[in-house]
């Protein structure tokens, strides 16, 4: 995001759009933006791992430890995609899984987001190998949510100096 805009890539081109922009895209981020306070990147990602594990319509529940800092238990895939259910997975996580379309990372920055999409697309990639592996896991919810615990409370407070935006936890 840049001030009432935004850059949009698609294909290789990027271009700068206005908030309130006329094609469906355009008009779908403004939508975020604009609901997203403080929100400073919104990145869709199309990663073939990405959109395989998002057409199970399943959540994705973290093998590693990394993701489940970032994402905690689990990253919900919406199967309908309304605004309202977007919002509410971005603000709690910061991504979401869109089923069948890949996924939404959102962040304070542009780093912030294109760092959520890394842990994502190597969390997908985890778990399109562990599906391979008989007995490969997730994480046991109690030990993702103690990971996301300390991530919140201690690392992300002394790394920016204050909570994460959106109030998520």
């Amino acid at each position: 995001r840049v001030g009432d805009a935004f850059w949009q890539r698609q294909g290789g081109t990027e271009r700068l759009c206005p908030l309130g922009g006329a094609d469906r895209a355009a008009a779908f981020h403004t939508a975020l933006y604009r609901a997203l306070d403080g929100a400073g990147a919104i990145l869709h990602l199309t990663d073939p791992d990405v959109v395989a594990v998002s057409m199970s319509g399943r959540p994705l529940r973290p093998l590693l430890d990394d993701l489940a800092q970032i994402a905690g238990t689990e990253l919900v895939c919406l199967t309908a995609c309304g605004l309202s259910e977007i919002l509410r997975g971005l603000r709690r996580h910061g991504a979401v899984l869109l089923r069948g379309a890949g996924a939404l990372c959102a962040g304070s920055s542009r780093e912030e987001a294109q760092a959520a999409a890394r842990l994502l697309r190597k969390g997908c990639l985890a778990r399109r190998f562990a599906q391979a592996v008989p007995g490969c896991r997730p994480l046991r919810r109690e030990d993702a949510a103690l990971q996301r615990l300390f991530y919140v409370t201690k690392y992300a407070k002394r790394k920016t100096g204050g909570s994460e935006p959106w109030g998520r936890s």
